[in-house]
């Protein structure tokens, strides 16, 4: 059924309230807590998530490469730096790694493994300034980039991985803004293998899980996915483009904020319903936004549930346009994401989108009178468009389920 409006209240304003009030807050389960830090070209100090430091040098641009410290980095994250006056040498002793670096080359020594740079190491006020991106590589660190502030974000990586080159993303301010400052960061694809290439028609309100092909054909646009093969509804490269570009912002925008605010506090609520601390009617509020089985998950996919959820609600349009793109089919997410307008199919793909961007994996499931999102969490599908709900026929007015028809993210085919 078609329907033009905002959904502001995707899955009603009491879930996303729920949500907000339950699940939001400070990181109260330390023992997934890692140090985030941040450098601002040109000045004297750090942070160390919201605590400020002092240093002795400051982070710049040097040869098209941001340098930062890699002494205050180092010792951050639990490494031990030393320094060879004589030979100009730093070493790095980080937990199995000796990263040593001497100054007057182009390369850097991971154990015994040589790395070669583009540009040489900085003596800098007396402080061994190091190109972040190669920092991220030898401490298995992330990086992350903000051209409007110019700050530098270092994270520990989720996985002790040493980023090779064809994985790396350089992200360049563009000349108008000043020198050009490349910082290096992990892809968010799942792997390199990630990105898949699908041949897709021009979408309609029939053919939303047939209209792919893996090969190339008249009438059909070529469109790169990084999310299996999931096009959510898009009819051409720039209308996907424009829709993944939207998405990685809200995203970062809202955990920005979340991380401005101290964190996510939800965990504390989800540890006391996992040991049974929680009072009945306590428990049972906790129930009505988010299924019994994916309360008792993993408290990390917990998070990135609720996160997801939220990041649907940043990325509905703020009013009500006219399409004035006509490659645009109003039911896609592009519909509902920059003109606030859609069925349920549009509100389907915008959701998909969300929850792909965090990880899950989805699939679009239909009944005879309406489409929506559902994500996996330990071989078991749930709801996107309702938390507290399984997906599949148990979702679907009984009798009325018709089954899948957006393959999941991990299917090896685009069509049902």
């Amino acid at each position: 059924m078609k329907r033009n409006h905002l959904i502001k209240n995707i899955g009603g304003v009491l879930l996303l309230n729920l949500l907000t009030i339950n699940l939001f807050g400070s990181l109260s389960y330390a023992e997934i807590k890692t140090p985030n830090i941040y450098f601002k070209i040109g000045q004297y100090s750090y942070f160390i998530d919201n605590s400020e430091k002092k240093m002795d040098s400051q982070a710049l641009v040097h040869n098209g490469r941001t340098m930062v410290p890699m002494k205050y980095v180092a010792e951050a994250f639990g490494g031990e730096v030393k320094w060879d006056s004589t030979t100009k040498t730093a070493t790095i002793v980080f937990k199995d790694k000796t990263l040593i670096i001497p100054v007057e080359q182009s390369k850097i020594y991971i154990n015994e493994d040589k790395i070669e740079m583009d540009t040489k190491p900085l003596l800098v006020e007396g402080r061994t300034m190091l190109p972040v991106a190669y920092i991220a590589k030898a401490l298995d660190l992330e990086t992350k980039w903000d051209k409007n502030t110019q700050i530098v974000e270092i994270t520990k990586s989720n996985q002790n991985l040493v980023v090779d080159d064809e994985e790396e993303v350089i992200v360049e301010t563009p000349k108008s803004a000043g020198p050009a400052t490349q910082v290096v960061a992990k892809q968010e694809t799942p792997a390199k293998a990630g990105v898949k290439v699908v041949y897709a028609a021009k979408l309609t309100e029939l053919n939303h899980g047939s209209r792919y092909s893996l090969t190339e054909k008249p009438g059909y646009n070529k469109i790169e996915t990084k999310y299996g093969y999931h096009t959510y509804g898009a009819n051409t490269q720039a209308e996907y483009d424009k829709v993944m570009k939207k998405v990685e912002s809200a995203k970062s925008t809202m955990e920005q904020k979340t991380k401005n605010n101290g964190g996510w506090t939800g965990g504390k609520v989800v540890l006391e319903y996992q040991k049974g601390t929680l009072s009945a009617s306590k428990k049972a509020e906790i129930e009505k936004t988010l299924h019994p089985d994916v309360l008792k998950a993993d408290i990390k996919t917990v998070e990135k549930v609720v996160m997801a959820k939220s990041l649907v609600r940043d990325l509905v349009a703020s009013s009500v346009q006219t399409i004035s793109d006509k490659s645009i089919s109003e039911e896609s997410a592009a519909a509902y994401m920059f003109y606030g307008q859609g069925d349920c199919n549009a509100s389907a793909y915008m959701m998909q989108v969300a929850f792909d961007s965090y990880g899950f994996n989805t699939r679009i499931s239909y009944s005879t009178t309406h489409a929506w999102t559902e994500y996996e969490v330990n071989g078991k599908w749930y709801s996107a468009e309702n938390l507290a709900k399984a997906g599949g026929e148990t979702y679907a007015v009984k009798g009325q389920y018709r089954g899948v028809v957006i393959m999941p993210t991990n299917s090896l085919k685009p069509n049902h």
